[in-house]
């Protein structure tokens, strides 16, 4: 495949120890979606992996030491395809989960989809496994809203207030933490040939409320109120019942958290 990027796509062959006798002619190349990343399934007749190249930018916000050790937890915990090559600025190199396909919007909705996905995040979150970093969701609001330009926090203010002022009610009466990937979005979700359902790109992984995977599957589905009341059946346990307003107003803060993000990267 010819891409407008194999200028650069042959340096970062040459620094790859497991590529630098390769050449990317040599590969059949698909660029992948992502929004933070530049992402390449390379596949020839021995190789079949996944080439992450993260932007510059999105290193001043991650921590990719702690990166490295979650992403090996999820590895262990059956969770993760495994990461074969890293580096410290977040390039890497992963093993390809035959005939995947992530899930579509809509796929997210099937009440099949909804189980498997309440399964995935109840094996993470049940782990007991310590994930590196600690999401401090307030002060992660602030920034993200002091990173805007003055027009845009004009925009945002009334969102951002409302969202703060909820979180501060959310943390007084729930503050359990869990092992969470913090940024389930489709892209970042794989599907197999046994349905078997994988995890991908760590990069915003720490502890957290179980309710923000929760929450983030529910806006990248587009989830109803009837879709959240199935995942949260398929997902509460008797010991820790989680309930349907306090993932709602998550839904609200992390709508709020990925739009302020957005306009940033995007800025």
């Amino acid at each position: 495949m010819k891409n407008t990027r194999e200028p650069s796509l042959s340096q970062v062959f040459k620094r790859i120890p497991m590529l630098a006798d390769y050449h990317p002619d040599e590969f059949t190349i698909t660029e992948l979606p992502s929004y933070t990343n530049q992402n390449y399934h390379l596949k020839n007749n021995s190789v079949d992996l996944i080439l992450r190249l993260p932007r510059a930018q999105t290193n001043i916000y991650i921590n990719r030491k702690a990166e490295i050790c979650n992403e090996q937890i999820a590895f262990k915990l059956g969770l993760s395809p495994i990461c074969i090559w890293h580096n410290e600025e977040g390039e890497s190199l992963t093993q390809t989960i035959t005939k995947s396909k992530s899930p579509t919007t809509a796929d997210l909705r099937q009440i099949d989809m909804i189980h498997l996905v309440a399964e995935s995040l109840g094996q993470l979150h049940n782990s007991q496994q310590q994930f590196q970093g600690q999401v401090d969701l307030q002060s992660l609001l602030n920034r993200y809203y002091e990173l805007l330009n003055i027009e845009q926090q004009k925009s945002y203010s009334l969102r951002f207030k409302h969202a703060r002022t909820s979180l501060q009610t959310l943390e007084s009466e729930f503050n359990k933490l869990v092992p969470s990937h913090n940024d389930l979005n489709e892209n970042n979700l794989l599907l197999d040939a046994n349905n078997k359902l994988w995890m991908i790109d760590w990069e915003y992984s720490s502890m957290a409320s179980p309710y923000w995977d929760l929450a983030t599957i529910c806006n990248s589905g587009v989830y109803e109120e009837s879709h959240c009341r199935q995942l949260l059946a398929a997902y509460n346990n008797a010991e820790d019942r989680l309930n349907l307003q306090t993932l709602q107003q998550y839904r609200e803060i992390l709508l709020v958290l990925n739009d302020c993000w957005m306009s940033v990267f995007n800025d």
